[in-house]
């Protein structure tokens, strides 16, 4: 279900809001700051067979993404790793044909917030 498909953000939440773009107000809807949104909406991610996974940049690539996936044992993380050898670990909390959500922990600030992001294949969630 996962490989060889475009997958492209539809939401993005953080728990607590966290301030992304720099205007002092915490968001819980990070899709909708200008700091994501200008970029997130046109790119994609894919994952092929191979093990490899590229992301797909439209007019605002966001960054440049490549490298290494697997599953983790229990099918439950996404294990990706990251230019310079880091490994993130991104919890898979649904998985279907046309739906992808994950969660993963980000420390900032000292802080603990945890992102929840969706994606869609095809025209599904637009």
């Amino acid at each position: 279900m996962l490989c060889d498909r475009e997958w492209r953000m539809v939401m993005a939440t953080a728990e607590p809001g966290i301030d992304l773009d720099g205007d002092g107000a915490a968001h819980t809807e990070l899709i909708a700051t200008e700091e994501m949104g200008r970029c997130v909406l046109e790119n994609a991610e894919v994952y092929r067979f191979d093990g490899t996974y590229t992301g797909l940049g439209g007019s605002q690539q966001c960054e440049e993404k490549q490298g290494r996936w697997r599953f983790s044992a229990d099918s439950m993380n996404l294990l990706l790793t990251l230019p310079g050898g880091t490994e993130q670990n991104i919890r898979v909390l649904e998985l279907s044909d046309t739906r992808l959500q994950t969660s993963v922990g980000l420390r900032r600030g000292g802080r603990l917030y945890t992102l929840t992001t969706t994606y869609a294949h095809g025209n599904q969630g637009r």
